[in-house]
C-alpha cells in the first residue's frame, strides 16, 4: 500500500512538471507571436533606470487598462499554488529623444508573459508614445522604464444601486492587519454624515472615536458608488490565499439592501481599480489618516471630543506616534508632550497575542532608536530622565544605550553630557543571549559599542564609525565580547562598514 502510494506521489509530481512544462511552451509561442522586431536585446536592458516618480514626471500618456468580459482571462502562468494571475509588467527602452524603441514582457524572476491579443494592442500602443527625454548629469540619456500594466474582470452584469434615501445608507470600510506593520482599523459612515472609527493595530489611535462629516460630501460619495457600478461587482477578490497580504472589506448598504466586496489579492485577480479608488475616497472623506498617523488634525479632533491629555490613553498615542516609523509630524508629538501626555505610558507591543506583552521601553528610549531628535529635549523638559531628585542614572543609562543602537552620534553625544560630570552613563551594559548547549539565558557585561547594529542594505544614515570613535575617548572598551561571542567586527561586517572595520583592526580588535 505504500508502494503504491510512493507511486503515486510520483505520477502527481510527473504530471505536474509536465502541465508546467506545457504551460511554459504555450506562454513562450504566444510571446514569440509578438512582433519580434520591437522586442529588446539582453544588451538594450542595460543601462538607466530612473526611478518611479522621475518616470511619471517624464510619461506623456496614461496607462492603459486591459478589461476581460465576465468567464475570460489572461492567459495564466501556471504556479503550483494555481490561480490566474492578472496584470504584467513591461520594461521599455526609451532613447535620448524620449522615444519608445523596444520592449521586454517579463517578470521579476525572468519569465516570459504570454501575449494574447489584447496584451499585444496595449504593447504596439505603448511603442508608439513617447517620454519627456531623461537626463543624467544634465546630458540627455537612454533610460529603461519599467510600467505596469492592470488588467480587470468585468461583471457579469448590470445590476442598479437601489433606491433609497441618503439617510438609509451605510458604508463601512474595514482594513485588516497584516503579519508586517498594516494598520488595522475600521470606518463606519452613515447617511447623515455620521462617521465612527476604531482603531484596531499599528494605528497611533486606538479606540472608537465618533464624529461628522457635511451630508454632501456624503452625496458625492454615493454618487461615485452609483457611476462605479460597485454594486454590479463581485464579492471577493482573492487568489491563491499565499503570502501575508493584508484583507480589506467594503461593505454597502443602501435601505437595507448589503453588499460585500472583499479584496485580498484585488489587482492580482483582476479586481477592477473603481474599487481601490473607492476605499481611498472613503477613507479621505471619513478623515482616518488622522487616527492612523498623529497629526494637528488628530489633536484638534481629540479637543472637540474634550480628549483628556494627561491621561494614561494620551500616554499611550505619544509611544505609538514615536515609534511608527511612517510618523512624520514630529510637531504633532511635541505639542501632545506640551499638552501633558504621560511618558511613562508603555502600551501592549503590536503583534504580541490579546496584547498581553508590554513595552520596556520608555517613550526617550524610542524615541533615540527613531532618531527623533526634535523630541529629546521636550522629553527631558517634561521629565524623561528625572527621578526623586535628581536625573536617574537607570534612565540615564536607558537613554544612552537607546542612542548608540539608533546610531545617531548627535545624540549619543547629546544623552552625555546630560548628567554632567557627576552622573555619566554607564559604558557596559547586562548583555543577554540563550546558550544553546546549557538551554539557559547567559548574561554579561558588554562594551556599550555592542549595542550599534546596522546592515549594509538598510537605507538609514548611520553613524557607526563617529559613535565608535566617541566611545572610544569617553574610555569604553571596545575589544569585549557579549555573552554571544559577537564583536564589533561581525558588526562591522554586517554593515558593510569598510572604513570601521580598518579602525577597527588598527585599535587592536581582531
Amino acid at each position: 500500500m505504500r508502494y503504491l502510494h510512493v507511486l503515486g506521489l510520483s505520477a502527481l509530481v510527473a504530471g505536474v512538471a509536465s502541465v508546467y512544462a506545457l504551460h511554459v511552451l504555450r506562454a513562450s509561442e504566444l510571446a514569440a507571436s509578438a512582433s519580434d522586431t520591437f522586442q529588446c536585446s539582453s544588451a538594450q536592458l542595460q543601462g538607466y533606470y530612473p526611478k518611479s516618480e522621475e518616470v511619471v514626471s517624464h510619461q506623456q500618456f496614461s496607462i492603459p487598462t486591459i478589461q476581460y468580459g465576465f468567464g475570460t482571462s489572461p492567459e495564466p502562468l501556471f504556479t503550483l499554488l494555481g490561480g490566474s494571475s492578472y496584470g504584467f509588467m513591461v520594461t521599455l527602452r526609451v532613447d535620448e529623444s524620449g522615444k519608445v524603441v523596444c520592449y521586454a514582457a517579463r517578470s521579476d524572476l525572468g519569465t516570459l508573459h504570454p501575449l494574447n491579443g489584447k496584451r499585444r494592442e496595449v504593447i504596439e500602443k505603448l511603442m508608439t508614445s513617447t517620454f519627456t527625454p531623461f537626463e543624467k548629469g544634465g546630458q540627455p540619456t537612454a533610460a529603461l522604464v519599467q510600467e505596469s500594466i492592470d488588467e480587470e474582470r468585468l461583471p457579469l452584469r448590470h445590476i442598479d444601486l437601489p433606491a433609497a434615501p441618503q439617510s438609509s445608507v451605510h458604508i463601512g470600510l474595514n482594513r485588516a492587519g497584516c503579519f508586517g506593520r498594516c494598520p488595522g482599523y475600521s470606518v463606519e459612515l452613515y447617511g447623515d454624515g455620521r462617521v465612527i472609527y476604531t482603531g484596531l493595530s499599528y494605528v497611533d489611535v486606538r479606540g472608537k472615536h465618533t464624529y461628522q462629516v457635511s451630508l454632501d460630501a456624503v452625496a458625492k460619495l454615493i454618487e461615485e458608488m452609483r457611476t462605479g457600478d460597485l454594486w454590479s461587482l463581485g464579492g471577493f477578490y482573492d487568489g491563491d490565499r499565499s503570502g501575508d497580504m493584508p484583507m480589506f472589506t467594503l461593505m454597502l448598504d443602501v435601505g437595507g439592501e448589503r453588499h460585500l466586496i472583499t479584496d485580498r489579492h484585488g489587482s492580482r485577480v483582476g479586481m477592477p481599480a473603481v474599487v481601490s479608488a473607492f476605499m481611498e475616497s472613503v477613507d479621505l472623506l471619513t478623515r482616518s489618516q488622522m487616527w492612523v498617523q498623529l497629526s494637528n488634525e488628530t489633536l484638534e479632533q481629540l479637543k472637540t471630543e474634550h480628549f483628556d491629555f494627561h491621561s494614561w490613553a494620551s500616554g499611550e498615542i505619544l509611544s505609538r506616534a514615536v515609534e511608527n516609523p511612517n510618523g512624520r509630524d514630529e510637531q504633532a508629538m511635541r505639542d501632545l508632550i506640551a499638552l501633558g501626555a504621560p511618558l511613562d505610558s508603555r502600551p501592549a507591543r503590536e503583534g504580541y497575542p490579546f496584547g498581553q506583552s508590554e513595552s520596556m521601553e520608555s517613550t526617550l528610549e524610542v524615541a533615540m532608536k527613531n532618531r527623533r531628535a526634535s523630541l529629546v529635549e521636550p522629553l527631558i523638559a517634561a521629565g524623561a530622565l528625572r527621578g526623586e531628585a535628581n536625573i536617574d542614572q537607570n534612565k540615564l543609562d536607558a537613554a544612552f544605550q537607546a542612542a548608540i543602537v539608533g546610531g545617531n552620534v548627535g545624540l549619543v553625544q547629546k544623552v552625555w553630557d546630560l548628567g554632567g560630570d557627576k552622573s555619566r552613563p554607564s559604558l557596559s551594559y547586562d548583555k543577554k543571549s540563550w546558550d544553546f548547549e546549557s538551554r539557559t539565558e547567559v548574561h554579561r557585561r558588554a562594551p556599550v559599542a555592542l549595542l550599534l547594529e546596522h546592515h549594509k542594505y538598510d537605507p538609514h544614515a548611520w553613524d557607526g564609525l563617529p559613535i565608535i570613535q566617541f566611545l572610544v575617548a569617553k574610555g569604553c572598551d571596545i575589544t569585549g565580547t557579549g555573552a554571544d561571542r559577537q564583536d564589533l567586527l561581525h558588526l562591522a561586517r554586517d554593515a558593510g562598514d569598510s572604513e570601521l572595520l580598518t579602525y577597527l583592526k588598527s585599535q587592536g580588535v581582531y
